[in-house]
């Protein structure tokens, strides 16, 4: 058998290639598995890093009382006012690693533990929480860390 001969180039290159990493930009081509919460919703607010306008999810607005819809398959962690600015929520936890978060809700037709289906309703537009026009505040978070949902939608 032939034994490669290595050289000091050979060993160098080797120790300072770094493991190929699944970037998220490369998770956003493979993932785009989400579907819209709120059909026929347009987006008023988009996610932003901003430190002075940060907004961690986008807003949609819709006529007070449409149907929030499941984005994917999932299991109800909460339903809840859990006394912040986003009023009524409903949080979602999804396959590993994600979690979408549903809030602003007038009603929610879900309650904890319930499994879902993607499309399945689980709530109605509302203002909760301080909100000055009914809207959807959806989030995604991937590792709890919310990211731009728009760039796991179908259709975006």
């Amino acid at each position: 058998t032939k034994i490669a001969k290595l050289t000091k180039k050979t060993v160098a290159h080797q120790k300072s290639s770094p493991k190929k990493k699944t970037s998220e930009a490369t998770a956003v081509l493979a993932e785009r598995i989400f579907a819209f919460p709120l059909p026929g919703g347009t987006i008023i607010h988009s996610f932003s890093k901003a430190k002075d306008t940060p907004y961690d999810g986008i807003g949609i607005k819709a006529p007070f009382g449409s149907k929030v819809l499941s984005a994917l398959d999932g299991r109800v962690l909460f339903v809840g006012d859990d006394g912040t600015r986003f009023g009524l929520l409903v949080i979602v936890e999804h396959k590993d690693p994600y979690i979408t978060v549903y809030t602003q809700l007038e009603t929610a037709t879900v309650l904890a533990g319930q499994q879902l289906k993607k499309g399945q309703p689980l709530g109605t537009v509302g203002k909760s929480g301080g909100a000055s026009i009914p809207h959807l505040h959806f989030q995604l978070r991937i590792n709890k860390k919310p990211v731009d949902p728009r760039a796991y939608l179908k259709g975006f």
